[in-house]
């Protein structure tokens, strides 16, 4: 796979071996956590300067709570349940090992009340 989380090729979508045809029936569930993924992710800052430029993003292992969910969801309705230990020892080999850039905060560079828009 090339790219990064911000830029996926297209055919790395083409690819990818799950249709939404397989998820539908668990449609609504991963609706519902996707709501709740979306309210968490703000509360979870990873601010890093970059280039004189604070870039933000949100720690999604802080929502593993949520994506664990879904992950788990996911992997039942394809009847692959057997290997969430698998996925897991997975997540845990690709972590970054060296931690955060020095200087990252926790804490969003501006007013935040917790709502969108």
């Amino acid at each position: 796979m090339n790219g990064d989380d911000f830029n996926v090729p297209s055919h790395v979508l083409k690819s990818f071996p799950i249709t939404p045809a397989q998820v539908e029936p668990i449609h609504k569930e991963l609706e519902e956590l996707a709501r709740l993924l979306r309210a968490e992710q703000p509360r979870h800052p990873s601010v890093t300067l970059y280039a004189k430029k604070e870039i933000g993003n949100y720690d999604l292992n802080r929502c593993r709570h949520i994506t664990d969910q879904a992950e788990q969801l996911i992997l039942g309705a394809l009847e692959l349940s057997h290997l969430w230990p698998a996925v897991l020892l997975a997540d845990a080999r690709s972590q970054k090992a060296t931690g955060e850039r020095p200087g990252t905060e926790r804490e969003w560079p501006f007013p935040w009340n917790g709502h969108h828009g």
